[in-house]
């Protein structure tokens, strides 16, 4: 995490940024009217931004 080296620490500091990206996503596509492409792509992008934090 930020403010420690632990894994404890850091996997709590993940699990919390992906919560936040997936929200904005959740919430991105319920306000918005657009194409299932769109959001298909938004949540590729999504999960490819999980797994790099993970890596």
């Amino acid at each position: 995490g930020p403010t420690g080296n632990t894994l404890l620490s850091d996997t709590q500091s993940n699990t919390d940024r992906v919560t936040l990206h997936s929200s904005r996503l959740l919430n991105a596509s319920s306000y918005r009217s657009g194409t299932s492409d769109d959001d298909d792509s938004s949540i590729t992008n999504n999960n490819n931004e999980a797994q790099s934090i993970r890596s």
